[in-house]
């Protein structure tokens, strides 16, 4: 399993000890909040980005009484994971023009003036793209189509010619939170898409998207989210989570889902239907929390002989504990 670990606002560095971190698929994150003073503490970071890859996240956040003053990232030549979030504002943007190492990167910064940086050459050939909200959500997203190595793509706010990122042919992992005035039928041109998420922004329904090649859908607080009739037509779907989402009242699987293994519901509080189960002839894997779906009618429904794990929680201590039991009995585990 993998690990993620944070060193923050570090006054000296273990150079031997974070190196042994980011073996396999660890991530290591040494962030500031502050103002780095300790020029030879900065270097000796770079040092480590040398030795460690895309394993070691340096991040820059917070600073909110100075702001943050992005000349400081000429101490960090090497650095090939960099993120620069959660701040108000910075200063001397264009200094990330200058690190040729890049490889993934994510920006989020309340007052960002500089709409065009992804312009920038060097910040082409990244793999993994995190694109934050700002206040005025300006950033022109037109320069996405030259960005042929991004893998993973995560987009919050921003919509000026969002139909680039249609042309990002590698991406495999894709995360909105856009306006519903937004269009999404980019999301049908990513022929290597296999995980989707959609998370905050709005959106009715997933009608938009005929990409049935995505393994895995993630809808999680989308305000409006009221349907998902299409759901029958994602054959390669393998997971689905649906989450806190107050408006869906139902949930029917019309036809086969051959692939799907893993279906979650949480918090889904006017979701009282749930039909078809038995069309999920892999189900191994099904966990539903505070909806208004009746347990005693949910479980005569046919379910899928596949089916393994089954939970099922509502707001009552006592209700689960009976509904636990009466799952216990029928052969099924929780975990």
């Amino acid at each position: 399993m993998s690990k993620y670990i944070r060193i923050t606002d570090p006054k000296s560095i273990d150079s031997t000890s974070v190196l042994s971190q980011t073996t396999g698929d660890n991530e290591v994150t040494i962030q500031f909040s502050e103002t780095v003073t300790d020029h030879n503490l900065l270097r000796q970071v770079d040092e480590l980005c040398k030795s460690a890859g895309t394993n070691l996240c340096i991040r820059f956040y917070g600073h909110d009484q100075t702001g943050f003053d992005c000349n400081i990232l000429s101490y960090l030549p090497n650095v090939k994971n960099l993120s620069v979030n959660c701040l108000r504002s910075v200063s001397n943007f264009a200094a990330l023009r200058e690190l040729e190492n890049i490889e993934k990167l994510n920006v989020g910064i309340d007052e960002l003036d500089e709409k065009d940086f992804l312009s920038w050459e060097n910040l082409k050939q990244v793999s993994s793209l995190c694109l934050g909200s700002s206040r005025k959500n300006n950033v022109d997203l037109k320069y996405l189509d030259e960005y042929a190595n991004v893998e993973s793509f995560f987009l919050n706010g921003h919509s000026k010619n969002i139909d680039a990122v249609g042309a990002m042919s590698r991406v495999a992992e894709l995360s909105l939170s856009i306006s519903a005035k937004a269009s999404i039928s980019f999301v049908n041109r990513l022929a290597k898409l296999r995980k989707f998420k959609l998370v905050l922004g709005g959106r009715d329904n997933l009608d938009e998207v005929t990409n049935y090649g995505i393994e895995e859908i993630e809808i999680v607080r989308v305000r409006g989210f009221s349907s998902f009739g299409n759901l029958g037509e994602f054959k390669k779907l393998k997971k689905l989570l649906i989450e806190d989402q107050i408006r869906i009242e139902e949930l029917r699987i019309p036809s086969e889902l051959p692939n799907l293994a893993e279906l979650k519901i949480f918090n889904c509080k006017t979701l009282s239907v749930l039909e078809g189960l038995h069309n999920l002839v892999a189900l191994q894997h099904l966990r539903i929390n505070m909806t208004a779906i009746e347990y005693s009618d949910f479980i005569k429904q046919k379910l899928p002989n596949s089916l393994k794990i089954l939970a099922f929680y509502t707001k009552s201590e006592k209700s689960d504990l009976e509904i636990r039991n009466s799952l216990d009995r029928l052969g099924y585990v929780d975990r």
